[in-house]
């Protein structure tokens, strides 16, 4: 999103919608993860969506767009905090553990009896996350974007649908934000809402992006 122009600070909200979603159904009903995953994905990009459209539709953009997805985060938060009876409130909750099981077992709930797996869920995340750039970056919505990162106005008086490029790269992008969330409960076996959707993890996700460079290519 940085490359076009779209700051936003509400990632860590993405992070926790889905990893919330995929965790309390398991907690609850033991349902599986990967389906919790999906569910949670879903919620991730109407939430995206939604507030996305709303923004683009009227203008908000910038600072006033980064102010703008900071209230949403907190607005999670908050509503997390609200029903602490299901979610443990500011103490956050704990994924129940499996016991001793098969492999298969573990796949199936995202839970290993060693953490090495995780790594490899994590590496593969980034080279679909990679793979997806990619793509978009050789795509005919590259050219759009960038006229829209360089001079929205300019790009909107050539025809280019801003509203919706910068909807769509804003849902995509949340939704890859979402897939890590899930992978980062499972990992630590805890959610907490001030750590882990909260203002932090959206700031962390920023710094790192342009420690690493915002117009880096993969």
């Amino acid at each position: 999103m940085g490359q076009f122009g779209i700051v936003s600070l509400c990632h860590g909200a993405f992070l926790g919608i889905a990893a919330y979603t995929a965790g309390l159904l398991y907690n609850f009903y033991h349902v599986s993860p990967w389906l919790g995953m999906i569910l949670g994905l879903c919620g991730v990009a109407i939430v995206a969506g939604v507030s996305g459209y709303a923004c683009f539709r009227f203008g908000i953009i910038g600072h006033y767009f980064a102010i703008t997805s900071l209230v949403i985060t907190e607005f999670v938060v908050l509503i997390i905090i609200a029903f602490r009876d299901i979610t443990g409130g500011r103490l956050g909750f704990t994924l129940n553990r499996l016991e001793a099981s098969p492999m298969y077992k573990q796949l199936y709930y995202l839970q290993f009896n060693g953490k090495t797996y995780y790594y490899y869920f994590a590496l593969a995340l980034l080279l679909f996350s990679l793979y997806i750039w990619k793509k978009l970056d050789q795509s005919k919505a590259q050219k759009a974007l960038r006229a829209i990162g360089d001079d929205e106005i300019a790009a909107s008086c050539v025809g280019i649908p801003v509203v919706k490029y910068k909807t769509g790269i804003t849902m995509l992008s949340a939704v890859i934000a979402g897939i890590g969330g899930v992978l980062y409960a499972q990992y630590t076996m805890y959610l907490n809402p001030i750590s882990m959707v909260g203002v932090v993890p959206s700031l962390d996700i920023i710094f790192k992006a342009i420690l690493g460079g915002v117009f880096s290519r993969p």
